[in-house]
């Protein structure tokens, strides 16, 4: 269906979030059925390419589909990118620095779920998320 409507305003945008969306369900999957921390933890690494992009591509879709595409100047693209980029950067370095998360721990409870300790890059990008969202869903 979206393809028959991919010349309406924002539709590559709209794609591009479903997809980023499609990208992190997929890894929480694995993430969910991973039984140690490691396993967890690569699972999780590859949930942020999904998580990073949602963001920046709902408020670009926003824009387009609601025709205030002029916000959207060669500035603000890359702008609303940086701490996306940074945040994923961060999160596949994590074992460095430990700003994403500090540690995991696996807990048997009839599954394995595992509890992240979340630092200070975590919720830069949770604000990051916050910020795009409300601005693309108030139509600023």
């Amino acid at each position: 269906m979206l393809w028959r409507r991919r010349n309406n305003p924002g539709s590559s945008a709209f794609a591009l979030t479903l997809l980023s969306l499609s990208v992190w369900s997929f890894a929480s999957i694995f993430e969910a059925g991973a039984l140690t921390a490691e396993n967890k933890i690569f699972w999780s690494k590859w949930q942020y390419f999904g998580i990073t992009t949602i963001s920046p591509l709902w408020f670009i879709f926003s824009a387009q589909f609601t025709g205030r595409e002029k916000i959207l100047t060669r500035p603000v693209r890359y702008l609303i990118w940086v701490i996306p980029v940074i945040t994923l950067a961060l999160a596949n370095t994590n074992e460095l620095h430990g700003l994403i998360w500090k540690g995991v721990e696996v807990v048997d409870e009839g599954f394995y779920l595992g509890i992240y300790d979340h630092n200070i890059g975590f919720i830069s990008i949770l604000g990051t998320a916050m910020s795009c969202f409300s601005s693309g869903r108030s139509g600023w």
